[in-house]
């Protein structure tokens, strides 16, 4: 019985351990090229329930100036 019960409390914590799917994601958004010079690096921290921290990856640029935000798992 008491096998029983020790088996039925570390499935319990199991699941809900794996319920949790919420990351803790600190994103950097750096700029390069034109004007860079001007603009600093802007962090930010965000909380997603689903995915991955590099789903928030991008790249981009206008006008000679280009924006790379990284984001990675905290």
């Amino acid at each position: 019985m008491k096998k029983l019960s020790f088996v039925l409390v570390l499935f319990a914590l199991v699941a809900l351990s794996s319920c949790n799917k919420e990351k803790d994601c600190k994103c950097v958004t750096s700029y390069s090229g034109a004007y860079s010079s001007d603009l600093d690096d802007v962090t930010t921290l965000i909380t997603i329930d689903e995915g991955n921290c590099s789903d928030g990856n991008l790249s981009s640029s206008t006008y000679g100036l280009k924006m790379t935000t990284t984001c990675t798992e905290q």
